[in-house]
């Protein structure tokens, strides 16, 4: 567990020590001033957090991740074929195997495999991390928390894609329909359950503002109640594939996300200001309330939560933007919201990997050295 806990408490030292010392280097002369710009702290908090993270994924035994061993028989099967056969065997989710292929070329070692998709599905999301996020180490407890951190060990596949919600985020911020539809397109050829993105076009765009309430909150409380209804009739425009893959309606128990889920809707509708909001925050509070939505049928059948890997890990920014923007007469019991968010989701990590379901297999962490 000693990986995991480094994970968590590097950031946090480089964030304690910033915060009493208010220092940065000046690179070019290599003297220390006075720090007052906060993106030099967001980017050193953030920073050091997944780089560690890109660091664990890459070191990681094959037995660290429950479909390592299965990943590992495809990488070897597409190295060993031509580009043809590889379209022929595979009749979906082709560019996932094109790229297997192309890495075994340069290196066929299975460790150089899964270290190139470290960095491919990470970087993205630590750039959204260091553009977006207003409260870092706030983010980063959440997202060991509230992200499918533990997917980013196993699921190979679908973590790729779920990168691509990082390029889509921003054409969907800067009205970029066209190549927003490409990269929801090319997303899905990594994984088929990469369409669910086409929702962030049109939920980053809505105006979503507290005078939606009267429509917004019966509306997901009449989703919640009529969930096996309404999955019922989705379920039967999915495809046969992804039917099969993950079965009928059933209980997952993922209670517990969407409790925290509904929680921190409440938090995102009561605490900020919505001038202070401004759009950014509104879409992020946005994506947040359609997670909210998504997870209402996580608990009957793990496809919605499948869907809901894409949006999770932006809801550590959206919490962490309401709360920096809370109104002034919540600013104090915003700031214990923040400290006891961090306490309380770190513990549920860590209460999570020593005594909770390791559905994954990832606890405790095994480098590859020592398999």
């Amino acid at each position: 567990m000693i990986p995991y806990y480094l994970l968590l408490l590097c950031p946090a030292i480089v964030r304690i020590f910033q915060e009493r010392f208010d220092i940065r280097i000046k690179t070019s002369s290599y003297e220390y001033t006075r720090c007052t710009d906060r993106k030099r702290e967001k980017k050193s908090c953030i920073g050091v957090f997944f780089f560690l993270f890109i660091m664990l994924l890459a070191c990681r035994a094959i037995t660290c991740g429950i479909d390592l061993a299965i990943y590992r028989i495809h990488f070897e099967n597409c190295a060993a074929s031509t580009w043809r056969e590889i379209l022929n065997n595979y009749k979906e989710e082709y560019l996932y195997f094109f790229l297997n292929k192309g890495i075994s070329l340069i290196n066929n070692d299975f460790h150089f495999f899964i270290t190139i998709i470290a960095v491919l599905s990470i970087l993205p999301i630590w750039y959204l991390y260091k553009h977006e996020s207003r409260s870092p180490y706030l983010s980063v407890s959440l997202f060991i928390a509230i992200a499918p951190f533990s997917m980013y060990f196993s699921g190979l596949r679908q973590v790729v894609a779920m990168a691509f919600v990082v390029p889509a985020f921003y054409f969907a911020k800067n009205r970029k329909l066209i190549p927003f539809i490409l990269t929801v397109i090319l997303a899905l050829f990594f994984h088929s359950s990469a369409f669910v993105l086409a929702l962030l076009y049109p939920i980053y765009s809505a105006k979503i503002t507290k005078k939606w309430l009267w429509f917004v909150i019966p509306s997901m409380v009449l989703m919640f109640v009529f969930n096996k209804l309404i999955f019922n009739t989705i379920i039967r425009y999915l495809s046969v594939m992804y039917q099969e893959r993950y079965g009928d309606i059933t209980s997952t128990g993922s209670y517990g996300t969407l409790l925290i889920l509904v929680i921190f809707s409440i938090v995102a509708i009561i605490l900020p200001d919505e001038e202070k909001l401004k759009t950014d925050g509104i879409a992020l509070r946005n994506i947040l309330l359609l997670c909210t939505c998504i997870q209402f049928f996580a608990p009957i059948n793990r496809i919605a939560m499948r869907m809901n890997y894409y949006y999770l890990p932006i809801v550590p920014l959206a919490i962490a933007r309401v709360i920096n923007c809370s109104k002034e007469k919540y600013y104090q019991i915003a700031n214990m919201i923040k400290i006891v968010f961090i306490v309380a989701f770190i513990a549920l990590f860590f209460y999570r990997a020593i005594g909770g379901d390791d559905i994954y297999n990832i606890y405790p962490y095994v480098a590859f050295w020592n398999e």
